[in-house]
């Protein structure tokens, strides 16, 4: 745990705490027949804590010194041993040259600028509709087309794996591998069947035998007419058989494509633990459910991520979302007769989706970039360094 002493933070200070202990091994007295060396061990540990302080207006401030900060672990104060600031600007390295046959007339040395920053930006085809994809491929043409230096590497990739772009500063690739990314959902659109079950619900009716959504999709497909009896108490009962049968074939789908997504995320994450400098997954989805089945691949996820010191951010390609009850215009009537339980399990569910996002920025010192339509800035936080 790091305290500031001074509100402040474009710099990454790498501080490095280092302790030491001293034991001696040999205590037994004198009586030996000859003398012997008293022999001592002596333990470093050396762990290297990157920050990056911030103002008010999110900007990192460089003019921060060693004793504006303070270290502790686990509530003990740590001694700061070495202390460094990491700019963001690029790094230089000088060419290899042959020497001409003129000694008295050298020629100068170019620099070779070498990537010092590498940001792999992952769409979420699998989860994120139309709208929603075309919004954030828009603002992240526009940001890189404004931000991307000689020193910066980007990377495009979908969780489908259907698009995908290589590191490049060329930004005429990244414009172009971005505009070819589209939906890729294997789900049938909300609203377009009956009865409309989220993964939210098919995860609440299966893995968690909950019978109040389990009731709530029942009663809708009544009401769409999905399902007859003689009176509606005997049509609510073979709903009640039926739901659970839906439920198995969305939940099914929906966890097969969160295994592709975690699967495709731990990959980028291996692929840039070889880096140089700062590294940095950014994730552009609409959310989406990690259920108790996979929340091992997730925590799996995180702790890669940690090791290979690579940061996970993510952006919430909703934006500023609101959840219309029973659906919106775009929706059949079958679905506006849903209960009042349906609408809560659709605002829970969009809430559960977006806590994934916040989690695995969370879990690795990202940002979570959400509530919020300008994506182009989210894009200029996820992407910054570090």
């Amino acid at each position: 745990m790091v305290n500031r002493r001074t509100p402040a933070a474009l710099f990454l200070f790498c501080i490095t705490a280092g302790s030491a202990q001293t034991t001696a091994v040999d205590k037994s007295p004198e009586i030996a027949s000859r003398d012997a060396p008293s022999t001592f061990s002596s333990k470093v540990n050396l762990v290297m804590v990157p920050v990056v302080v911030r103002d008010s207006k999110g900007k990192a401030i460089g003019t921060l010194k060693k004793e504006d900060f303070q270290l502790f672990d686990k509530g003990k104060p740590q001694v700061i041993s070495k202390f460094t600031i990491e700019k963001a600007d690029g790094r230089t390295a000088p060419m290899a040259v042959t020497a001409e046959p003129d000694l008295d007339a050298p020629k100068p040395v170019e620099g070779l600028n070498l990537a010092n920053q590498f940001v792999a930006y992952v769409f979420d085809d699998m989860h994120t509709n139309v709208g929603d994809l075309a919004t954030a491929r828009n603002a992240a043409v526009k940001h890189l087309g404004e931000t991307l230096k000689g020193a910066d590497r980007a990377a495009v990739f979908t969780t489908s794996g259907q698009t995908a772009l290589d590191f490049t500063d060329d930004r005429d690739k990244l414009t172009e591998t971005m505009n070819r990314i589209m939906p890729r959902s294997r789900l049938l659109n909300s609203g377009s069947q009956c009865p409309d079950i989220s993964p939210y619900m098919a995860d609440l009716i299966q893995n968690k035998n909950d019978q109040m959504a389990l009731n709530a999709s029942a009663r809708e497909m009544v009401a769409c007419g999905a399902v007859s009896g003689t009176t509606p108490a005997q049509a609510l009962a073979m709903a009640i058989q039926m739901v659970p049968g839906y439920a198995s074939q969305v939940n099914a789908v929906a966890e097969a494509d969160t295994q592709v997504t975690l699967a495709v995320l731990k990959a980028t994450v291996q692929r840039m633990a070889a880096m140089p400098g700062q590294r940095t997954v950014v994730l552009i989805s609409s959310g989406f459910l990690i259920t108790i089945n996979y929340r091992q691949q997730e925590v799996e996820l995180i702790d890669r991520a940690i090791r290979a010191n690579v940061t996970l951010s993510t952006i919430d390609a909703r934006g500023l979302y609101a959840i219309v009850p029973g659906g919106d215009a775009s929706t059949s009537s079958t679905s506006i007769v849903a209960s009042n339980n349906k609408a809560r399990y659709q605002q829970e569910a969009a809430m559960a989706e977006g806590d994934v996002l916040g989690e695995l920025a969370d879990g690795t010192g990202g940002t979570f970039f959400h509530n919020n339509n300008d994506l182009q800035e989210g894009f200029r936080r996820t992407g910054a360094t570090p």
